[in-house]
């Protein structure tokens, strides 16, 4: 059997109650959506001290503007829900329709563990959204494990120069071990990091 134009019109009102119907097509609300995926511009490991640099694109494939009090990649940090790392806030965003927006905010990492990041916005009324929709093929989250910076780990007494060695030797290869840096590679580059640390911790003493 053969829809009609009305037919049509129904089945895209029921697909989309919010949708509000005209005499010559539907008008749909704000619809942010992610079009390019949540990424950080630094390679990893990351460590504690760094700053980070996030980037995406949301686009408003809704009818009407769309308006953002606050957009932002969201954060939350090795402690939970609670442990909020947000990068920069950017602020009374409008976009029209079809209007992109390329969004790049930093973040310092403070502490040692898992993040947990993602695309967020709050709206006038205050509501946050952090489950954006998204482009297909397109990633609004992104998760990180930060380590313990080599600085900090230097011990500038040299007097416990082997058990500083020995330490630092264990948080190189784990670091290594976990990006795939090849493992006949990775003696060299284990000495490197002691070497390191070592000119680092005898700059510090002075």
């Amino acid at each position: 059997m053969a829809h009609s134009f009305l037919d049509e019109v129904a089945v895209r009102q029921i697909s989309n109650p919010s949708a509000v119907m005209t005499a010559d097509f539907l008008i749909f609300p704000t619809v942010p959506t992610i079009t390019s995926s949540l990424q950080l511009l630094q390679s990893p490991p990351y460590h504690v001290g760094n700053t980070i640099t996030a980037k995406f694109t949301i686009t408003n494939k809704g009818s009407v503007s769309a308006t953002f009090k606050v957009l932002t990649a969201g954060g939350r940090g090795p402690g939970g829900d609670t442990d909020v790392h947000d990068f920069t806030h950017r602020t009374d965003i409008t976009l029209g329709h079809g209007q992109p927006y390329y969004y790049q905010g930093d973040l310092k990492l403070t502490k040692t563990g898992n993040y947990h990041f993602f695309c967020a916005y709050q709206t006038p009324d205050g509501n946050w959204n952090t489950s954006v929709p998204t482009k297909s093929g397109v990633t609004n989250i992104l998760d990180i494990e930060v380590f313990r910076s080599v600085k900090c780990n230097a011990t500038i007494d040299w007097t416990l120069r082997e058990s500083v060695r020995a330490k630092l030797r264990r948080d190189a290869k784990r670091i290594l071990n976990r990006y795939g840096y090849p493992p006949d590679q990775q003696l060299t580059a284990t000495e490197n990091v002691l070497k390191q640390a070592e000119l680092m911790a005898d700059e510090l003493s002075e």
